[in-house]
């Protein structure tokens, strides 16, 4: 009986030793007290690890403590965000600005021709919701407010040889018999102001002339003048480095309003394109 104790308690050991000892004597899958007091000399415990044990329980027991805590500031976080930058209305403005620009039709350009014209298409969306565009404003001596006899309604036209200079729209041939009239109620650009109560330009309007013999020398036209040839001068950019006061492009501008800008978007510039361009080189392999 001793020596089969002997070789049980050894075998015990052995498998203890090996990481295999079996503590579960009746095997019901539960391990209890007299189980292990029954192979206590086989069992052997590292403190490194029942260190690191105990120190994550500890850590778990503070974390569930300021669990709380972190929850409660999280909701806050999230009510904030959600008042701050609503979703639904942030994706409402997205949608609403694909749709206006046609964004969903840009996969569908395939060509040169068709990149110029989305991104004429895009300028002129863009002008519509620019506050300060040509479509909600002209310059005074330019602006029309005439009846209608066919529709029966008032009318506001801007026949502005300036807006055809910049290529803003097609207008009758330049003409320069109106003047700079100035009356109250209009929209004034920098320059000087009149009004003793009101804003005044930080710097003086710069001379308004022509250079005559600078325009001459760029055309190639001896003895023409800025104000004799206005039909080309003021339709190329020539007009305004060279010809301001001819073409108009003197301060102070004053501006009335052609329509109501009732946009729930703006845009404040506008658009500007980029082209890069590949450098040219000989031709080589299948090119020719």
């Amino acid at each position: 009986a001793n020596e089969k104790r002997r070789k049980t308690r050894r075998k015990s050991q052995l498998k203890g030793e090996s990481g295999t000892m079996d503590l579960d004597a009746d095997n019901d899958g539960n391990i209890t007290a007299d189980e292990l007091m029954l192979d206590f000399g086989g069992l052997h415990m590292r403190a490194d690890i029942m260190l690191e044990r105990l120190k994550l329980e500890d850590g778990l027991l503070g974390f569930l403590q300021q669990m709380p805590l972190f929850l409660l500031c999280l909701i806050c976080f999230l009510v904030a965000i959600s008042i701050l930058s609503p979703a639904e209305e942030t994706s409402a403005i997205h949608q609403h600005l694909e749709s206006h620009f046609g964004l969903g039709d840009v996969g569908n350009i395939k060509d040169v021709a068709g990149i110029y014209a989305f991104v004429t298409a895009f300028e002129q969306k863009n002008l519509e919701m620019m506050p300060t565009s040509a479509d909600y404003w002209c310059e005074h001596r330019y602006y029309q407010y005439a009846w209608d006899d066919h529709y029966q309604i008032p009318t506001s036209t801007c026949n502005s040889p300036r807006y055809t200079a910049l290529g803003l729209q097609s207008a009758p041939v330049w003409t320069n018999g109106s003047g700079t009239s100035s009356s109250s109620g209009h929209r004034r650009m920098a320059g000087s102001h009149t009004d003793t109560d009101g804003p005044t330009a930080t710097h003086d309007n710069p001379p308004c002339e022509d250079n005559d013999t600078a325009y001459a020398l760029e055309e190639d036209k001896p003895n023409m003048t800025c104000e004799q040839d206005a039909s080309h001068a003021c339709s190329i950019d020539l007009g305004i480095l060279l010809c301001p006061r001819t073409c108009g492009y003197c301060a102070p501008f004053e501006y009335e309003s052609l329509k109501r800008f009732g946009k729930p978007q703006l845009t404040l510039l506008p658009s500007v394109l980029f082209q890069t361009r590949l450098e040219e080189t000989a031709c080589h392999g299948f090119a020719t």
